[in-house]
């Protein structure tokens, strides 16, 4: 019983030591504004803003995201130098040049390409390996009649 009454009174004795510690900064810092003189300078240049003006934030834009490749497959990427845009190119183009490159011999061999414009690279996805390895091989690809080095 002796500890629920001492308890009893510190809560009591904190309540009122809380009672009013608090005050609202906005209000705080209105009322120093009002009992501060306004001083007018004698020479205002007529370009120069009074208060600086606010900025307007601008959500940011982000770009989607690129469709997954199937996680179980070989997957290498390729980035072209000497000027190739991957993103003029289409993508049956890229593809014969690939495989042109890597001298893969199947009609339909089973690659998928994935560009991305922003960084300028090729992702190949393939669940061969020895289609892997040939691709891992490629240093030169050839596009329009014009060859550029590459690195994988």
């Amino acid at each position: 019983m002796d500890t629920q009454t001492s308890q009893d009174a510190d809560t009591q004795v904190s309540d009122e030591h809380n009672a009013n510690p608090w005050i609202t900064v906005t209000k705080r810092a209105n009322k120093r504004r009002q009992l501060q003189p306004h001083t007018v300078p004698t020479q205002q240049l007529p370009s120069t803003p009074s208060e600086p003006a606010l900025r307007q934030s601008r959500p940011k834009t982000r770009l989607p995201r690129l469709p997954p490749l199937p996680a179980q497959d070989y997957k290498l990427a390729i980035r072209p130098h000497g000027g190739l845009n991957l993103s003029k190119v289409s993508p049956k183009t890229l593809l014969l040049a690939v495989v042109h490159a890597a001298n893969i011999r199947s009609e339909k061999p089973d690659i998928k390409l994935r560009v991305d414009e922003n960084q300028n690279v090729l992702t190949i996805s393939t669940s061969s390996e020895h289609i892997a390895m040939a691709l891992g091989q490629i240093t030169k690809i050839t596009v329009h009649a014009a060859t550029y080095d590459i690195t994988s």
